[in-house]
C-alpha cells in the first residue's frame, strides 16, 4: 500500500543491489511491502533458479548485469539473497511476506561437546557443553530432551545465549536411570530441538545429537532360599526356593539335576521365571526328596545343579550354573535276618 511498484521496478534496472537495501532500511522503519516486491523481482530474474540477476546503469546509460545467489526454503521462496558482498536470510509467514531479516553470519553454528563419560543406573551422572560460535543479535532459546527417559534423564532441559555469553559453555547434566532389569548397557542420545531466535542465523538451528550410554548395574543369576540341606531316607524332604536377581526381558527356564542323579527326586525338575514373577519367592520352590537305595553306604553327599535351560533373553544364555549341596542320612544298617529265628 501507498508503494509506487512501477517506480521499484524502474530502480531494479537502475541499481538492484541498491533497490533491495532500500527495501530493508523501509522494513525497519515500519513499510514492510517494499521488500516484499524487491524480492518479488528477485524471483522474476531467477527464472526459479538457484541465482537472479541485478543491474547497474552508469551516468553514461550503460547497463550492467551480475548473477547472485539465493536460496529457497522448502515451499520454494527465496528465504536468502546475496547482494554484493553480503547475505541477506529472510523469514517468511504463510502469506509469503517477509516477517524479520539477518544479515547472514557464515560462523553461525552450535557446538555441543561430548558427554565426559558413561552415566550409569548406580547413580553415575556426566556433563556436556554447549555454546554458541558466534555472538548472536538477538537472544537464542535451546531446548534438549533424552531420546530414552527410561535411561538419561538432562538438567536443565533447555538454555538461553546472549552476545555476553555465547562464548561461556554452558553445562547440561545428564544423569543415568536406574531399573530392576538385565538389559545390559544401553544408549541413547541427548537431542536438541530447533533453537527459536530472532537473530535468523540461529532461528531453526538444530545441533548435532550427542550420543550417551547408561551402563547397567543388575548382573543375570539366580539365588537359592537355602544354599544346603539334609535329608533322610527313604524319603524324606526338604525345600528351596529360587529367585533371579534381575529382572529378564523375556522367561528364563531353570532346570534342576542331581550327580549322582539316583540318589535324589526334584519336583518341579524345572522353574520357570517371567519378567512379571522373576522376585517372587513363594512361586518358584522346589521340593528334593531323597530316594531310598536299600544300601548301607552311610550319609552321601549329592550336589544339586541348577541352570538356564531356555530363554530368549541373551543376556541370560550363558549365565553360569550352581549348586546346593544335599546330605542324605542312610536308613540302612548292617546286619543279618535269620528266618526260622
Amino acid at each position: 500500500p501507498q508503494e509506487f511498484f512501477a517506480s521499484i521496478a524502474n530502480q531494479w534496472f537502475c541499481d538492484s543491489a541498491h533497490t533491495v537495501e532500500l527495501g530493508l532500511s523501509r522494513f525497519r522503519d515500519g513499510y514492510v511491502q517494499p521488500i516484499n516486491q524487491a524480492l518479488f523481482f528477485a524471483e522474476v530474474y531467477s527464472q526459479a533458479g538457484d541465482h537472479t540477476w541485478f543491474y547497474r546503469i552508469d551516468t553514461q546509460g550503460n547497463i550492467t548485469r551480475e548473477a547472485m545467489a539465493l536460496r529457497r526454503d522448502d515451499q520454494g521462496r527465496i528465504d536468502q539473497l546475496q547482494v554484493d558482498d553480503k547475505v541477506y536470510r529472510f523469514k517468511l509467514n504463510d502469506s509469503d511476506n517477509v516477517v524479520a531479516y539477518s544479515l547472514v553470519d557464515p560462523n553461525a553454528g552450535i557446538a555441543m561437546s561430548p558427554i565426559s563419560g558413561d552415566v550409569s543406573e548406580a547413580g553415575d551422572a556426566r556433563t556436556l557443553t554447549v555454546q554458541l560460535n558466534s555472538p548472536p543479535t538477538h537472544q537464542v532459546t535451546i531446548a534438549f530432551h533424552s531420546s530414552d527417559l527410561t535411561e538419561g534423564s538432562i538438567s536443565p532441559d533447555s538454555l538461553t545465549f546472549s552476545d555476553s555469553n555465547w562464548s561461556s559453555g554452558q553445562a547440561i547434566t545428564v544423569t543415568g536411570i536406574d531399573d530392576d532389569v538385565a538389559d545390559g548397557d544401553i544408549a541413547f542420545s541427548i537431542i536438541a530441538e530447533p533453537a527459536v531466535s530472532e537473530d535468523l542465523n540461529y532461528d531453526g538451528l538444530v545441533p548435532p545429537e550427542v550420543p550417551a550410554k547408561n551402563v547397567d548395574d543388575e548382573e543375570p543369576g539366580f539365588t537359592f532360599g537355602k544354599n544346603a540341606l539334609t535329608v533322610s531316607e527313604p524319603n524324606s524332604s526338604d525345600a528351596t526356593t529360587v529367585v533371579l536377581n534381575a529382572k529378564p526381558m523375556s522367561d528364563v527356564v531353570i532346570g534342576i539335576s542331581s550327580e549322582p542323579s539316583a540318589e535324589m527326586a526334584f519336583s518341579p525338575s524345572t522353574l520357570t521365571f517371567t519378567p512379571d514373577d522373576w522376585s517372587i519367592a513363594e512361586l518358584h520352590a522346589n521340593t528334593m526328596t531323597a530316594v531310598d537305595d536299600l544300601l548301607v553306604d552311610g550319609p552321601q553327599t549329592v550336589l544339586a545343579t541348577l541352570s538356564v535351560l531356555e530363554t530368549s533373553d541373551p543376556l541370560w544364555v550363558g549365565v553360569p550354573a550352581q549348586t546346593i549341596e544335599i546330605t542324605i542320612n542312610d536308613d540302612d544298617v548292617p546286619g543279618l535276618r535269620i528266618t526260622p529265628t
